[in-house]
């Protein structure tokens, strides 16, 4: 189970990134620009990079709840990591930082 979430939050990640920086206009870099980037206000289709920043969190969040080897101390530190990548999403950029 935690497993499958830690794959299935980094396929998202992965995916969700890829299609955002294919959905970018040529100045856009992926190899020199930041992810950040791809939600930064003013992006194209920066919503394709929300809601991935937003969907790894909830695999994030959920492993936490499931993570018992790690005890308390280990689930409560995933799922701080969780909402602070739903914070990430929900504060672009300026424009000026993207492209």
């Amino acid at each position: 189970m935690v497993g499958d979430g830690l794959v299935g939050s980094g396929s998202c990640a992965a995916g969700g990134w890829t299609a955002a920086a294919r959905l970018q206009p040529p100045p856009y870099d992926p190899v020199a620009d930041t992810i950040s980037a791809l939600a930064a206000l003013g992006a194209t289709d920066r919503w394709v990079t929300m809601l991935a920043f937003v969907t790894v969190a909830a695999c994030e969040f959920m492993t936490g709840l499931a993570l018992r080897p790690a005890g308390l101390p280990g689930g409560l530190i995933l799922m701080a990591g969780a909402v602070a990548g739903v914070l990430v999403a929900v504060s672009p950029e300026p424009v000026a930082a993207c492209c």
